[in-house]
């Protein structure tokens, strides 16, 4: 089941391919289980790319709201769309891609729809399931002596060195950042 837009949507955009069918079903190129399976597979791709910026997913109007689903509605329909009319018989595709790298570049598009709507997501309220700053460690002190597991090698270590990037090359004091 797809997490965005509806074959209806589909249809409004692709009507033109349709041989006059009024919505997908068994007869139609593509069939409305392929459309089904489109508009599941795109939806995946863009949960995957919202769960990378830390949302939680589906984007939904339980933890996000209408304005939110319905841009998401939008990417789905138009990639299917456009998976639509690169795989129609009486079509050729005639983009600045091929077949293969256009499908491939989905998965770009994505990511790029949702850093582009990240902030907005933020502003409106969308759920995050992890904050963007997951994964930074700040210890606040000064050395590692402070530190109430001073030879726990299993935690986080300095990576650089006092004076380590001054210019000229003095190595004044190479010590540690940690050390006492």
């Amino acid at each position: 089941m797809a997490d965005y837009s509806s074959t209806a949507e589909v249809v409004a955009i692709v009507r033109y391919l349709m041989s006059d069918e009024v919505e997908f079903n068994a007869d139609t190129i593509p069939t409305l289980v392929e459309v089904g399976a489109m508009q599941t597979r795109i939806s995946n791709v863009l949960n995957m790319a919202f769960s990378s910026e830390g949302f939680a997913v589906p984007i939904n109007t339980t933890n996000a709201n209408s304005t939110a689903k319905s841009a998401c509605d939008h990417f789905v329909v138009n990639e299917v769309a456009q998976m639509i009319e690169i795989a129609h018989p009486s079509r050729t595709f005639s983009g600045e891609e091929s077949r293969v790298s256009n499908t491939m570049t989905l998965v770009k598009r994505a990511q790029e729809f949702v850093e582009l709507q990240a902030y907005g997501l933020k502003v409106i309220g969308a759920t995050q399931a992890r904050k963007t700053s997951d994964g930074l460690i700040y210890t606040g002190l000064d050395k590692k002596s402070q530190r109430s597991d001073p030879d726990d090698n299993t935690r986080e270590q300095p990576k650089f060195t006092r004076d380590q990037f001054d210019e000229g090359g003095s190595q004044a004091d190479s010590t540690s950042i940690w050390s006492s």
